[in-house]
């Protein structure tokens, strides 16, 4: 039997600009990772003023500028359905997220979440560029850029409860270690208390350790790299290196032996 496809529905106002961006740049995403079949994707209006036409051309002119030719929609109204339908539903502003806490049925299971809460540099409002000046695509370009930053950081969270990379095992079993499993999992408050230490790999991920941890914290945190003996302090993420690409991979592996 298959595994259970997870599933991730994007909305704003009319369907037509930022929902349809943010779903065709996380499709994107999925295809250059070739986890397109794992993933259920889609996007929706708040409001019906689009319903049926295809997303504003200003939307896709700025996908095309970016390599995404073949992203194709129908703008659709959000219906009680997706609340129990999808695993998590991303608004892109403040007003979405009140609209879609105020809409919601009380059989709701999805996660409503706020696009840019996932933002690593904090831009959490995807501003609604429709009503910009005609020819300044400034705005399109903006809500390009961060959607390819929050989706990227988003589709990150949304691996919890699946096993590694299959980058990852690969690399693994390329060096003998053949028996390892594991399945993703969030960060809590207790390991701050039940481990000894915490190893991060990077800045950022340091920064995050430090602002999440409670006021009970017992664990020494530590980026893994600062034992590194050739002074490699940051283990760089490799996750959306190019398909078929393992040097990142064997990198990582390369350092964690080191350390």
């Amino acid at each position: 039997m298959s595994a259970k496809k997870k599933s991730v529905l994007f909305i704003c106002l009319g369907n037509i600009c930022r929902s349809p961006m943010a779903e065709a740049v996380f499709l994107n995403l999925l295809k250059e990772q070739g986890l397109t079949d794992k993933w259920h994707v889609d996007s929706a209006a708040l409001g019906t003023w689009h319903i049926g036409i295809s997303p504003d051309s200003r939307t896709i002119s700025t996908l095309q500028k970016h390599g995404i030719t073949t992203y194709k929609h129908v703008a659709r109204v959000l219906c009680d359905d997706d609340y129990t339908k999808f695993d998590v539903i991303f608004g892109m502003d403040d007003n979405n997220m009140s609209e879609l806490d105020e809409q919601k049925p009380q059989t709701y299971t999805a996660r409503l979440e706020r696009l840019g809460d996932h933002d690593p540099e904090g831009d959490t409002i995807i501003r609604d560029p429709y009503f910009d000046a005609r020819g300044d695509m400034s705005g399109f370009e903006k809500v390009y850029a961060q959607c390819w930053h929050v989706d990227s950081a988003a589709l990150g969270t949304l691996h919890i409860g699946i096993s590694p990379d299959s980058r990852t095992i690969s690399t693994r079993q390329k060096h003998g270690i053949t028996t390892y499993k594991h399945v993703a999992r969030v960060l809590c408050d207790d390991d701050y208390t039940k481990f000894d230490v915490i190893f991060g790999m990077d800045d950022n991920n340091m920064s995050e350790l430090d602002d999440r941890k409670p006021q009970t914290c017992t664990a020494r945190l530590e980026r893994l790299g600062d034992h590194d003996p050739e002074g490699d302090t940051i283990i760089r993420d490799p996750y959306f290196d190019a398909r078929g690409d393992l040097s990142g991979f064997e990198k990582v592996y390369a350092q964690c032996i080191a350390l």
